[in-house]
């Protein structure tokens, strides 16, 4: 799992928020940009390590996502998976039409439950 800095660097991550994988806050990821096979691994870390310092939930703001391939939601699929193996509930937040559009398509929709739209405070932004 990345530490950040240097890690983020040799992943091909730079400063993060410019490639749209921002850090992680303790209950709530956004994701920006491509879910693509290029960035898949760079995302599992990311997203395992945020539910690993999650509490009991962790949100995953989708709105921002551009792009969407089957390694993005594999990357979905073993989140998901995990947060029920560790007792934590993984909620697809802000899912924008193309996410919505390629979970229907998958029929994952239902797996990933209803979409949550949640508004965060401007004060969690990165």
């Amino acid at each position: 799992m990345t530490s950040g800095g240097a890690d983020e660097a040799a992943l091909g991550l730079g400063a993060s928020a410019a490639q749209g994988v921002p850090a992680a806050t303790p209950n709530r990821l956004c994701i920006d940009g491509e879910m693509t096979l290029p960035r898949a691994a760079a995302l599992r870390d990311l997203l395992l390590e945020a539910l690993e310092k999650s509490s009991s939930q962790l949100d995953i703001d989708l709105s921002g996502v551009r792009e969407l391939d089957t390694a993005g939601v594999q990357v979905l699929l073993l989140a998901k998976r995990t947060a029920l193996g560790w007792g934590k509930e993984l909620r697809l937040a802000g899912q924008n039409d193309l996410v919505l559009e390629v979970l229907e398509l998958l029929n994952l929709d239902s797996y990933f439950g209803e979409p949550e739209f949640v508004l965060f405070d401007s004060g969690d932004a990165q």
